[in-house]
């Protein structure tokens, strides 16, 4: 049974203890045991240490690697947020059934792998596991709530909560006049086209996991048609490029760069670059790969990790 609730809540006593929080560093499924009554049990803490505030690094960087986070590994000290990035990798692993310690050393969205999962439990292991640890939960607790409101964090429960401040002004309507009556009128609308557009982004992303990408194609370009946004115009590069249509993936996100429609950034250097590398124009490819591995930006984590490897091998050619 995997009791993510309880998991949690070791990780919280083991950060609250006086007078020095004790942070594990080695979360992973084979140091969590469930006895015959379901009580869980951590073990193994060879690795643990005591936190120490105002120290700028670890004394020995260590951990398990697929499971660490990426701090385990660099300048920073290691802090609560180090175990709540493992405890999301423990349940990406229990819950897909997927190593993370195997290749391609990837923590895919868990509903790209089964639509069946919960969209809640997608976003809460997503946030665990972010590179930066600013954009993880801070603390255990912060988990927890997020954990026992599970259901506030699906798609269908916001759409609830819309519809019945819909249903709020349409009340409101038999009040004050038609005026609130169009506006809630104009506001379905935009509910339905959002939803549509949700659907053609969720039809490209399964077609692409299967690699029709034609399909894919189709998709991302009616998504566009309604909401001209980043996640759009991305992916359909991306389908480009894995269609093995380099040209035209260069030319698409240079056109979308040079008219504004989307900012540079990580993920257009890392397209862009993986582009150039297919066509073994390796100067350029370094150029962006270069890029990517030294941006500021919060949502590189990913795309550099991915660029360290495609940088290496470009030096290489």
């Amino acid at each position: 049974p995997i009791n993510n609730r309880q998991w949690t809540q070791i990780l919280q006593y083991l950060h609250s203890l006086k007078p020095l929080p004790i942070i594990y560093r080695d979360m992973k499924p084979a140091n969590i045991i469930i006895d015959q009554e379901g009580s869980v049990k951590l073990i193994d803490f060879g690795i643990a240490r005591e936190y120490k505030a105002g120290h700028d690094s670890d004394t020995v960087y260590i951990g398990t690697r697929g499971y660490a986070a990426p701090e385990q590994y660099g300048s920073n000290q290691t802090d609560e947020r180090t175990d709540i990035y493992a405890l999301g990798v423990t349940l990406y692993h229990v819950l897909t059934g997927r190593n993370p310690s195997d290749p391609p050393y990837e923590i895919l969205p868990i509903r790209r792998i089964n639509p069946g999962f919960s969209e809640g439990m997608e976003q809460i292991i997503a946030r665990c596991t972010r590179y930066d640890p600013a954009q993880r939960y801070q603390s255990a607790a912060e988990l927890l709530q997020d954990l026992d409101n599970i259901h506030t964090l699906n798609r269908h429960y916001r759409l609830g909560q819309m519809r019945k401040k819909v249903i709020a002004g349409l009340v409101a309507c038999l009040v004050i006049g038609g005026a609130l009556a169009f506006y809630s009128h104009l506001q379905s609308q935009e509910m339905a086209r959002e939803a549509q557009y949700d659907k053609y982004i969720q039809a490209g992303m399964e077609a692409f996991d299967n690699h029709d990408f034609t399909h894919a194609e189709e998709n991302f370009t009616q998504a566009l048609k309604l909401y001209p946004r980043d996640e759009a115009y991305l992916n359909l590069a991306r389908t480009y490029l894995w269609e093995n249509k380099n040209d035209k993936a260069i030319n698409y996100m240079q056109d979308l760069l040079n008219q504004g429609k989307i900012r540079s950034g990580a993920e257009t250097d890392y397209i862009l670059g993986s582009a150039y590398f297919n066509r073994e124009d390796y100067q350029k490819a370094l150029m962006h790969f270069d890029k990517v591995v030294t941006s500021e930006s919060n949502d590189s984590g990913e795309d550099r990790d991915n660029a360290y490897r495609d940088l290496a091998v470009s030096y290489a050619r």
